[in-house]
């Protein structure tokens, strides 16, 4: 029966040509290193039980092991990330911004990792407790603490490794693990709509909240945005002009809306890491809001995300505009974690 060593090397032997393969000069380039670590992308095992990739201490890692209980089998194969302080990473809140990544790729492309589940250890009351295997859901603001041990990824058999699945779990985990260390990679009755200046955004994060809350909860994250967007339209447009959470005619919640004597102005607010993974969440509700047929028509759609735009976005919502006839905007309200 091979040992977990045995599987790590023939899975770099058998990485050539494949996508992982090139994990390692990825990583060369990504981080400036003046000379590859490796030409493998493990190397070997780091001890009987376990292996992650070299570099991968202070990184979403990816990640093999020998576990006992999984169903299905003892030996898995992945990406993980380990909350746990060393020597290469003395505080865990490196990672934290990677984590929040993590979490933005799950909730941006839900069926990229459909074949995955996840699973980790480090319960409130037990480290070695395991908890899973789960469907895949962002990482919750309380795992992120010392100790926990977050895994998303496949389970096979140690005796007979299948390493062609292994390969293809890697090469499909591979945007994901880029994505977390880079940020860079889309009929209801109709009534009458109440008055503006009715509602106010939601002051919860007016309180004092972790960092972590703040990256790990998109609820806080989004509240955070609204409330500082409707600080900015009422200073400009009066606060009886200006509505959020507002119940548009034809159904659904605008996050905020301007409606004066010549403009109506719908506001759509994303919680992605990218400024492009914002417009992509944001549009087809901002053409529903603003456009649809029955709907009262918009003269302006602006997407509103903490994510910083280039200009790739902006020309790309400039095309749009003429295409559509209608302004579309990006609006960047940066937050301070």
């Amino acid at each position: 029966m091979p040992t977990l060593n045995d599987i790590v090397v023939e899975v770099d032997r058998r990485s050539v040509g494949h996508p992982f393969g090139d994990l390692q000069p990825l990583r060369k380039r990504l981080r400036g290193l003046g000379r590859m670590p490796s030409r493998v992308p493990f190397g070997y095992a780091d001890n009987e039980d376990w292996a992650f990739h070299i570099g991968g201490r202070t990184e979403l890692q990816f990640n093999m092991g020998l576990e006992n209980g999984l169903p299905d089998g003892d030996l898995r194969y992945g990406v993980a990330f380990s909350f746990e302080t060393s020597q290469t990473l003395p505080d865990i809140a490196t990672l934290l911004p990677k984590a929040a990544r993590f979490n933005d790729y799950l909730r941006e492309y839900p069926d990229h990792l459909s074949d995955c589940v996840m699973w980790h250890f480090g319960s409130a009351r037990d480290a070695d407790t395991r908890v899973g295997p789960y469907l895949l859901r962002p990482i919750a603001a309380e795992l992120f603490r010392h100790g926990v041990f977050v895994f998303i990824g496949r389970i096979g058999s140690s005796s007979e490794p299948d390493y062609e699945d292994i390969l293809d779990t890697f090469d499909a985990l591979l945007p994901l693990w880029q994505f977390v260390e880079t940020g860079t990679d889309e009929t209801v009755a109709l009534a009458d709509e109440p008055p503006l200046g009715r509602k106010q955004p939601s002051f919860k994060t007016s309180m004092v909240v972790s960092r972590t809350a703040m990256l790990l909860d998109v609820d806080l994250r989004h509240n955070e945005i609204q409330r500082r967007l409707f600080g900015e339209l009422v200073q400009i447009y009066g606060a009886a002009n200006v509505d959020v959470e507002f119940d548009a005619r034809g159904g659904g919640r605008i996050d905020a809306i301007v409606q004066t004597g010549g403009e109506r102005i719908l506001f759509e607010i994303k919680t992605a890491s990218t400024a492009r993974g914002c417009v992509r969440e944001a549009l087809g509700q901002l053409f529903d809001y603003g456009c649809w047929p029955g709907r009262l028509p918009a003269t302006r759609l602006v997407v509103v995300g903490a994510a910083p735009p280039n200009g790739t976005v902006f020309d790309f919502l400039a095309r749009l505009s003429h295409q559509a006839g209608l302004t579309i905007d990006y609006k960047h309200i940066a937050l301070d974690y």
